[in-house]
């Protein structure tokens, strides 16, 4: 006998929380959101000084931007992380780490149980950490040069862009989340009210008591 129907397992690729929120409140409570920002004069200045600076010597920059782990559009002045990743690797008795050159950075007896013996899976969680650790920093130092360089346009600021740039000056908040939404219960508020004061009129025209009052007056 044929099953009428298939069950799948899992939740699919459905959010397990926050279905239907709006995303400013899932990334962040209102009250603790920058909200909209703006750049300041001192901002611009010191954005456009750092244009001149990239465009006056192209190629001494990208050195610079290299010796970061960085790569830069000069079309956009936007920056992004460059992912270089070490190596673990197992050659005869003995568990290596192999930079982006191929040079052997560090490397380790192999113990009883060969590439899984401890000393190797000690050596191959410290190339991962490394690894984390490099790209984390990589894209923190991409993310606040985006800031300040003007590679992120005001628009598509992150929330950490933008306390950045406010704790320099470059920036000040406009209108925060909170604010927005304040307002927005305060309209509602006052078009309830409003719309409460115009039926109120006609609901009391309709009260039982003019009503009784109406037909003991025909009854005399």
């Amino acid at each position: 006998m044929k099953s009428p129907f298939k069950m799948t397992p899992g939740r699919g690729n459905m959010p397990k929380t926050g279905r239907g929120i709006s995303p400013a409140l899932m990334s962040k409570s209102p009250m603790y959101q920058t909200g909209d920002v703006e750049k300041t004069g001192y901002g611009m200045m010191k954005e456009k000084e750092n244009k001149a600076k990239v465009n006056a010597n192209p190629k001494a920059q990208a050195e610079r931007d290299a010796k970061m782990g960085i790569k830069r559009n000069f079309a956009t002045n936007e920056l992004t992380p460059v992912v270089t990743e070490h190596k673990f690797d197992v050659a005869g008795s003995f568990a290596r780490e192999i930079d982006t050159k191929g040079n052997v950075v560090k490397e380790v007896k192999l113990g009883l149980g060969g590439a899984d013996s401890p000393s190797a899976r000690k050596l191959k969680k410290e190339v991962e950490q490394k690894n984390s650790r490099t790209k984390e920093q990589r894209s923190n130092t991409s993310e606040v040069l985006n800031a300040f360089g003007g590679g992120t346009p005001t628009e598509k600021l992150s929330e950490k862009q933008k306390q950045s740039l406010i704790n320099s000056t470059r920036a000040k908040a406009t209108e925060t989340p909170a604010k927005q939404l304040a307002k927005s219960a305060t309209k509602k508020i006052s078009a309830t009210v409003m719309e409460d004061k115009r039926v109120a009129p006609k609901a009391a025209k309709k009260s039982p008591m003019k009503q009784m009052s109406k037909l003991k007056k025909k009854s005399c």
